[in-house]
């Protein structure tokens, strides 16, 4: 049987054929610990950012808001995915796929304040906070979209930049007379806010491996489409590294993919140190390469 009709009609045959001989279909050796090419532009809170044949765009929109009462000094910060659905998608699996991941994007930015801290987007003290809304558009995909939307979250955040604010025609220096609506970036009124940008502590980056269980269980990082159809589900590993001295890693969370449907429980076979140990090798070459 050639390639092309035993993959149409026996992908996970096909892949494991590869494997066995020690290669994967797209020429990449397995396992290796490197990755599809990667390309990343980022620049005035807009990123763009390559991996293989996947691209995703990320553009930061800051707002001005009035915090949660319960946390005064709290900003926040919001992620939307935009993903046209693929050939074998209907568009409520593509839309589903898209919420899915601007969860899991938007959850990780914020597990704690020693990835991002909400605090240093307050502006005025239980008054006014930046809330910045973190748009991705998923351009092309090849599998692992996670991954690309991840760093293009990341990259995005890390180059966006906050103008300075005033308080306009405030009618005093009071932060309790202090309009929302007349701050501005006018050198009017009292100075609010100094132009800056945001600070991550820790450095979150998503690894992606697909599993594929036969007479041994194998670990995949970075899968493409076809490999994900072929396999039976994903571990997807986010380990941080601290911003500037590159301390780490941590993996933080470990997640389980059915299908690419949606989450489930781990099975404990797959918690091994195996793949936490290629996510963490995986991402430090990454980290290196940066």
């Amino acid at each position: 049987m050639n390639a092309a009709l035993l993959e149409a009609t026996d992908p996970r045959g096909f892949l494991l054929k590869h494997l066995n001989a020690g290669v994967r279909p797209d020429g990449r050796a397995n396992p290796p610990f490197s990755s599809r090419k990667v390309s990343v532009t980022s620049s005035g809170g807009k990123s763009t950012v390559r991996i293989g044949e996947n691209c995703a765009t990320c553009v930061v929109h800051p707002l001005l808001g009035e915090p949660v009462s319960s946390m005064p000094r709290q900003g926040r910060l919001t992620v939307s995915v935009d993903l046209s659905p693929s050939p074998d998608q209907s568009r409520r699996q593509a839309q589903q796929l898209s919420s899915w991941v601007a969860t899991k994007v938007g959850s990780i930015l914020q597990m704690g304040p020693e990835v991002f801290d909400p605090s240093q987007l307050c502006v005025v003290e239980g008054h006014v906070v930046w809330q910045l809304h973190l748009v991705i558009t998923v351009l092309s995909v090849d599998g692992s979209v996670m991954d690309v939307c991840m760093r293009a979250a990341v990259e995005a955040l890390r180059s966006v930049e906050l103008p300075a604010l005033f308080a306009g025609d405030a009618l005093s220096d009071r932060a309790g007379d202090v309009n929302l609506q007349a701050i501005t970036t006018a050198e009017v009124g009292r100075e609010l806010a100094k132009a800056r940008g945001v600070v991550m502590g820790s450095i979150p980056g998503s690894v992606t491996l697909a599993l594929l269980s036969d007479d041994k269980t194998w670990l995949l990082p970075d899968p493409t489409a076809s490999e994900e159809q072929a396999c039976g589900g994903a571990i997807i590993v986010v380990v941080t590294y601290e911003e500037g001295t590159r301390k780490g890693p941590s993996p933080t969370v470990l997640t389980y993919l059915p299908s690419f449907d949606g989450d489930a429980d781990i099975p404990s076979s797959f918690l091994e140190d195996d793949a936490v140990q290629m996510a963490i090798k995986i991402r430090a070459a990454t980290v290196k390469n940066d």
